[in-house]
Order: structure tokens, then sequence, then C-alpha cells
């Protein structure tokens, strides 16, 4: 099958000079089915997880190529993340005397912001639907979380002092990488392609920031900021941007 170009259509099966393309994350998709014919009685819809505690690594990201010619193309990333979320809590409402009253509610909520840039310059080998394909590719990145606290007692019935907010350090990324990995055309211009990276990446990220509410030896209400460290990390390596298996449409 993977010998035969054209459709019984007469449709092309591989790109031309001048196509464009689009890709998502593939691994949603398979991890869906893969639990439907297993039988899986938990199994939900294909879904994209994009959160603070994955602000450059596992984010969905949108995937795009245009074709110099049918051996060579333009590639490209982009991921634009702005998110939050809010966790509510009901607790008891301390009184003057210190027993507990009705409930009050209290809330935590996470924001994140996660803005990824990618670009490169791919090749293709192969004569078959099955097309080898290598080239290098350059990203960079920003991104950000912050946690804000929001309580339903006063603070003099809290224990006088807590956390109102905690500020990470804006992080920024680079990444420069080779790739290389194969493409199977199961349809005309629809493709299912699997990658893997060896290459440079780095991040910093700078001084964050905790925000504390207290009482002083007067019992009056002050607001401390104190500034937390950052940090930065460096690797060259296999797979310092993950491996990729993706669905293509030309």
């Amino acid at each position: 099958m993977s010998q035969d170009l054209t459709s019984k259509k007469g449709e092309l099966y591989l790109p031309e000079a001048g196509d464009y393309a689009i890709g998502i994350d593939a691994t949603p998709f398979l991890n869906y089915f893969g639990n439907f014919i297993g039988g899986d009685g938990l199994n939900t819809a294909p879904t994209f997880g994009a959160n603070g505690d994955e602000l450059m690594t596992n984010g969905f990201a949108i995937y795009g190529k245009q074709f110099i010619d049918a051996n060579t193309a333009y590639r490209g990333k982009l991921r634009l993340g702005f998110g939050s979320a809010t966790d509510r809590f009901l607790v008891g409402e301390v009184n003057s005397d210190g027993a507990t009253g009705d409930l009050v509610e209290e809330d935590t909520k996470d924001s994140y912001t996660a803005i990824q840039l990618g670009a490169g310059y791919e090749m293709r080998r192969g004569n078959t639907r099955l097309q080898g394909v290598y080239g290098a590719e350059a990203s960079i990145g920003f991104g950000g979380t912050k946690t804000t606290n929001t309580y339903g007692n006063d603070i003099e019935d809290a224990g006088g002092s807590r956390v109102t907010e905690e500020k990470s350090g804006s992080t920024i990324m680079f990444g420069v990488n080779a790739f290389a990995g194969v493409e199977y055309f199961i349809a005309p211009k629809m493709s299912i392609a699997g990658e893997y990276t060896w290459g440079l990446a780095l991040s910093s990220t700078g001084n964050g920031e905790t925000t504390t509410e207290s009482l002083d030896s007067d019992s009056n209400g002050t607001t401390d900021t104190a500034e937390t460290a950052g940090g930065s990390t460096f690797g060259v390596d296999t797979g310092l941007n993950g491996a990729s298996l993706r669905f293509m449409f030309h």
C-alpha cells in the first residue's frame, strides 16, 4: 500500500511545492482510542494539557509547515497560553470568642502565562507514503505563575499571619535542536508523524515574591513582601524538547 502514491480518486498522498500543513498533538487521541478498545470504563474525550506546572514542556502547541518543494519545508510552532483556575473552600467562621460559627468561603486562584514560538527547516527522504524527516529548529518561550489567596475570616481570627499572594519569577526559555523522525501518509495529504530531538536547552527564572499580611504588636494590619529565589537550567541531551507524535493535515 505504501508504494501507491495516489488514491482511487487520483488524489496525491504526498505534499507538493506551495502546500501548507497544520498539526496537532496525536497523543490524547491515541490514548482515547486505546482505552476505548481496552474497555476502560473511565475513558474521557481527548484534551490538551496546558497549565502552570508544565509551562514550557507539555502544553499544547500548534504546528505548521510551508513546503518549498516536495522535499523541503519551513516549519513553525506557536503556543499562546493564558489561564486561571479557582478552588473554593467552605470553612467555619471564627468568632471573636474563638467559637466556630457559620460557614464562610475562601478562594485560592492559580493563574499562568505561557508563550512559546519556534521556527525550523525540514528536509525529507523517501519515494513512498512512508517518509523520513530531519532538520533543525530553534524556539524561545516566556512564562510565569501566580497564586492568590482570599480568606473568609478576619486576620485577627486566623492566627495573625497568612500568605495572600505568591508570584513566581518570569521564566525565559531558549532551545535549539536537531530532529529526526518518520511521517506516514494514512490518507491523501493526511499523515501521522513521530520525531525525536537532540540539542541544547536553557532557561532562566527570575526572583519571585511572597506577600504576607500580619498583625504588628499594636494589632495593626501590615503587609510584607519577601523575595524568593529563582534559578536556571542548562542541558545538551536527546529529548530535551521531548519526543512528539502528531497528526498533520496538508
